[in-house]
């Protein structure tokens, strides 16, 4: 319940702050330094300490730059500050609880998978346990009262598979919750960017169609439809910004770590890489890499500045053919929706200096390099 509650006062607070930015905000409202020290000692404010540490430092350098301009009397100078203190530490706090959501949706996910291992190693179990029976029926060996002990042998594994039915529907509700929630905030932070009506209305929309939804299986793909809709709809607010500072190569950080991924700060740019994306000799990705692609694709969408280089390991000749083939696969499976296919550039393995695990993906940001004095 907290996310929710998270929710619900992330987008209480932008809508005030859009209203004071389009109406003005007179001498009444809360721009004390006094006020801002109280937010700072909110439990929710530590957690953005810990998640979105950036943002977090700004708000409390306008706070800093608020005391110092009250202490010299200059009252105008501590009113300005001490509002920019605020809108920062809202936009940490809704920050911290969109990671938080991540983080959950991660762990639904890793349930699930374990969850269908079990089902598969179940229905081959199921499987034996019927060719004894048709062995044991041929031979006509079967008594009464085995006959009696199978039949609630069958009995009990009716109910475990029944019971394993509603556990999936109830983590895919449950997935569904999370995503839906994460896309909620994520609109929250693309409108407090200027993100245009129409754009946040098919967001909405899409919101609505997940809620809507009459199975679980339906809600989470619907669900995950409207968070990479949301992240969208940020990305094309964020790219209204120019290019990308501090602030944003940070905001991509964390997503991508909030997301499992690994990061690396290249010359080139900021590199993410996805392991266990191929297996053997298949150009193709593997099934179980799907839901990592997603939220590869999700981070294309929600971080739209410059061009990204996709690339994978292999040596030259056979291997390097096998490699720019996968990168080519991947490159056509992430294309599509909001993500332009220019966007994307096959880099051989040779020209960036190769790549130790072949069966991973990495994606290098040009536009998020190191930004130096």
């Amino acid at each position: 319940m907290r996310a929710r509650h998270g929710d619900v006062r992330a987008v209480a607070v932008w809508c005030a702050l859009v209203g004071c930015a389009l109406v003005g905000c007179g001498p009444a409202a809360l721009t004390s330094t006094t006020a801002v020290e109280e937010r700072f000692e909110a439990p929710e404010a530590a957690d953005a300490r810990r998640r979105a540490p950036d943002l977090y430092a700004a708000a409390m350098r306008a706070f800093r730059e608020a005391r110092a301009a009250e202490r010299a009397g200059d009252v105008s100078a501590a009113e300005d500050h001490a509002t920019r203190a605020r809108l920062l530490l809202e936009a940490a706090i809704v920050e911290a609880d969109r990671l938080a959501l991540q983080t959950r949706r991660l762990e639904v996910e890793e349930r699930l998978g374990r969850l269908s291992e079990g089902t598969a190693r179940d229905a081959r179990a199921r499987i034996e346990i019927e060719v004894g029976n048709a062995r044991r029926a041929a031979a006509q060996i079967a008594t009464e009262q085995r006959a009696a002990a199978l039949a609630e042998a069958e009995a009990t594994e009716r109910r475990r598979y029944r019971n394993r039915a509603d556990e999936r529907e109830s983590l895919r509700r449950q997935g569904a919750t999370i995503l839906l929630d994460q896309a909620r905030l994520v609109t929250a932070a693309a409108e407090a960017m200027g993100a245009q009506a129409a754009d946040l209305s098919s967001v909405t929309e899409a919101v609505r169609a997940a809620e809507q939804a009459t199975t679980g299986a339906t809600a989470l793909a619907s669900a995950r439809r409207a968070l990479f809709r949301a992240n969208a709809v940020l990305g094309t607010a964020r790219s209204r910004q120019g290019q990308p500072g501090p602030d944003e190569v940070a905001a991509l950080v964390e997503d991508a770590r909030a997301a499992g991924f690994e990061i690396e700060q290249l010359d080139r740019g900021l590199a993410v890489r996805v392991r266990r994306v191929f297996s053997g000799s298949s150009s193709r990705p593997t099934s179980a890499a799907g839901p990592r692609l997603e939220q590869l694709q999700a981070l294309l969408g929600a971080h739209p500045h410059g061009a990204v280089q996709l690339l994978t390991g292999g040596g030259s000749g056979a291997s390097g053919t096998l490699a720019e083939a996968r990168v080519a696969a991947v490159a056509a499976a992430l294309a599509g929706g909001d993500i332009p296919r220019d966007r994307l550039s096959v880099v051989t393995p040779a020209a960036a200096g190769g790549q130790a695990d072949p069966t991973a993906l990495e994606a290098v940001f040009v536009a998020y390099a190191p930004h130096r004095p």
